[in-house]
């Protein structure tokens, strides 16, 4: 089985790295916090962690936090680890069983293996994951207060897991449950700026987005953002062909090759087995790619996927 590379449909992060006596100095600084009212949490977190992923809707709620880059001696690379925490207040999670069983469905496409493991915060999961063609280790630890349901999850390589565990650790003795104030209903001021908004809370909301988004391009075909967008939220739902065309549109659009559009389009194309015209766009943009911190490891994934595959084409044909 050909190992999958897909893209999350998210914003890609341009985090700056903390490392060495910058990041010793401000480990002693005091932690900065981050509330969600409606969903009734609050989080403290170190100063030298980032906040990459801050989402609320009426349902469900995210806060994504990175940490500073350590060295791994397994993966040969500075990698980049991920604290987040979401909260939901949906109807068909209306117990803890409910949110396990919700956030194993969640993770049904990329789940290499999940074990139970006892943890004093509450019920938790070992998980390992593969995506992008990356292996990944991650602790789930699940909660259910007042009606909502929190999954607070720690995200690792496979050789940088342990170097940061007890971070996490520490991060969720300081987290507070209190019962969720009253939320208002989101108003949006146009079709474009809910379906940004949709976007940015991740794939759950791919097929509204994508509602949206089309409905938008037939008023306006030549809206670069809708453009754009659609594209790659058509990737994330595996429309790779539909896809393609719209990243060969937005750099019509822009009247430049757009390199990320075209990491973009390759990895559409190795999905769906037209392996030489992936490779061969690499090639363009390999300078663009290995220069680029969140790129960068995936075009090397990418890249060895494309030449295994190349060359196991060819051996059949002979």
């Amino acid at each position: 089985m050909k190992a999958r590379i897909i893209i999350a449909i998210t914003i890609l992060l341009g985090m700056v790295c903390l490392a060495g006596v910058q990041a010793q100095e401000t480990t002693n600084l005091p932690p900065r916090q981050l509330s969600k009212a409606a969903f009734g949490i609050r989080v403290s977190y170190p100063m030298e962690w980032q906040v990459f992923r801050n989402f609320e809707d009426e349902t469900d709620a995210t806060m994504g936090f990175s940490l500073p880059k350590v060295m791994s001696e397994e993966e040969l690379a500075e990698i980049e680890n991920a604290v987040i925490v979401s909260a939901y207040k949906r109807p068909e999670i209306a117990n803890l069983d409910q949110l396990m069983s919700f956030e194993t469905a969640r993770l049904r496409n990329i789940i290499v293996s999940s074990v139970n493991v006892a943890h004093e915060f509450g019920k938790a999961q070992q998980v390992v994951t593969r995506l992008k063609g990356l292996q990944y280790k991650s602790l789930n630890v699940f909660r259910f207060e007042n009606g909502v349901g929190y999954v607070l999850t720690f995200t690792a390589t496979p050789g940088t897991y342990d170097l940061n565990i007890d971070k996490f650790e520490s991060f969720l003795k300081a987290v507070e449950f209190y019962a969720p104030e009253a939320s208002q209903p989101r108003e949006y001021q146009s079709r474009m700026q809910e379906a940004i908004a949709l976007y940015q809370g991740g794939p759950r909301n791919a097929a509204r987005v994508i509602e949206l988004l089309e409905a938008e391009l037939k008023e306006n075909p030549g809206n670069p953002m809708a453009v754009k967008l659609l594209g790659i939220t058509y990737f994330g739902t595996e429309r790779f062909q539909d896809a393609i065309g719209l990243f060969d549109k937005a750099m019509e659009l822009a009247n430049a090759p757009l390199p990320r559009l075209q990491f973009y389009k390759a990895n559409a194309l190795y999905e769906l087995d037209r392996y030489q015209e992936a490779s061969d766009i690499l090639k363009t943009i390999e300078e663009f790619c290995t220069n680029d911190k969140e790129l960068g490891p995936q075009y090397l994934t990418l890249a060895r996927n494309l030449d295994a595959a190349i060359t196991r084409d060819k051996a059949r044909q002979k």
